[in-house]
């Protein structure tokens, strides 16, 4: 499989250690981010009743963590002229670590919001840190491999997580307990960052246009994005409250469910990078939106918590490396990509992302939270559409390594 293949290459060539080690702090940040963001569903109702209040307006609120990522992703345009990515990366995290414990000690939902927009905007730093690591020490050749083996993390996560969540929950500790949980893994990356040599330029030159650098294939693939977290995001808010008022079961196989998605997303993303390399990025892309399209809807029409368990495995395909390979398809219209280019995919990303709780909020409000699932399946049926209209109409300048022009 692609990322088995991708570690035993790292063994065969015996990459040096320096470069493992800045690879492992670009996985683990992808690791602790989904951790973060996979386990808001399961919050919703015990943040309710801790604080009082409707579940909608609850929900709403992790649009500030989200909008925070956002607002992180757009300060990586310009903290990274002026600071190392090894203080930013240690500050970061640092603050992580402040901010999930401060959260846990949250008497008010008044300052709930600055926390969350706070930690938000401290993981949005430090993933577009991440990958502007892996863009800088890997070549073309192996960029795209890497960026999915951060998927593959991420889903480790959103599969690991939940279910510490869900424990913590079920013994009675805060609604909080699980960001404080994915806090102490990031104790692991400020002492990485500290040991670590980030002996290499993020700021070199380029000999090529503007407007060759901002192709109009990296800006459809930046829309896309936008359009696909949405589509990533919204079923698994809702899927846990979803389940329990529909089947009347319990967090913890809500819980399970979440954590079945992720499972099935993390396999799907080990074998991604062997699909990438045979059938080529877009038409990958292609075939995991097609599958999200069918099953986003079928959580509606399940008739039982069988059918759910399938339906949530189809679904993690879907999901498996959805965020890099659109980025890795983007920066494929770049000759050379920069940290900017890595910024403006995180920022397409956070945009979505941040939408996602605050747009579903409302129209579970107004309809009811099927109504979620129909919206997000129109979403994935205007992804097709503009990926087959910009293959029929804008060929990329450059090949898939980037430096064979076409």
């Amino acid at each position: 499989m692609g990322s088995i293949k991708f570690i035993c290459d790292l063994r065969e060539s015996r990459m040096p250690s320096n470069k493992m080690r800045l690879t492992i702090i670009s996985l683990l940040i992808s690791f602790t981010l989904a951790g973060a963001g996979t386990q808001i569903g399961l919050v919703i109702q015990p943040m309710a009743a801790y604080f009082s209040e409707p579940i909608t307006l609850v929900s709403a609120q992790f649009s500030w963590y989200l909008g925070g990522v956002l607002l992180g992703n757009l300060i990586s345009f310009v903290v990274f002229r002026y600071l190392k990515i090894r203080t930013v990366i240690i500050f970061c995290y640092a603050l992580v670590f402040g901010l999930s414990l401060g959260l846990n000690f949250a008497s008010d939902i008044a300052f709930v919001p600055i926390y969350l927009c706070l930690l938000g905007a401290a993981y949005g730093v430090g993933v577009c840190a991440s990958s502007t690591i892996i863009t800088a020490i890997w070549s073309e050749e192996k960029r795209g491999t890497v960026l999915v083996s951060q998927d593959a993390l991420f889903n480790t996560g959103g599969m690991f997580f939940p279910l510490i969540t869900a424990s913590l929950l079920g013994n009675g500790f805060a609604w909080s307990s699980g960001y404080l949980a994915v806090a102490t893994v990031t104790l692991l990356i400020i002492f990485l960052a500290l040991t670590a040599k980030f002996d290499f330029d993020i700021h070199h030159e380029t000999e090529h246009t503007e407007s060759l650098q901002w192709h109009i294939g990296l800006k459809v693939a930046g829309l896309c994005l936008f359009l696909a977290l949405i589509c990533s995001f919204t079923p698994v808010i809702w899927l846990p409250t979803y389940l329990q008022e529909r089947f009347g079961i319990s967090q913890e196989i809500a819980a399970a469910t979440i954590s079945k998605i992720y499972f099935s997303a993390l396999v799907g993303s080990v074998i991604s990078a062997l699909l990438v390399s045979r059938v080529g990025i877009q038409r990958f892309l292609v075939g995991v939106v097609i599958v999200g399209s069918v099953s986003v809807p079928a959580f509606t029409i399940a008739p039982s918590m069988d059918w759910v368990f399938v339906i949530a495995s189809t679904f993690g395909i879907a999901i498996a490396a959805l965020y890099h390979s659109f980025m890795a398809w983007g920066l494929s219209y770049v000759e050379k990509p920069q940290y900017q280019h890595v910024t403006f995919m995180y920022v397409c990303g956070g945009v979505g992302g941040t939408i996602a709780p605050y747009a579903s909020s409302k129209i579970v409000e107004w309809f009811d939270i099927a109504a979620v699932y129909y919206a997000c399946t129109f979403l994935y049926l205007v992804i097709l559409i503009l990926m087959v209209t910009l293959h029929f109409f804008q060929r990329k300048p450059y090949s898939m390594d980037g430096l064979t022009q076409t």
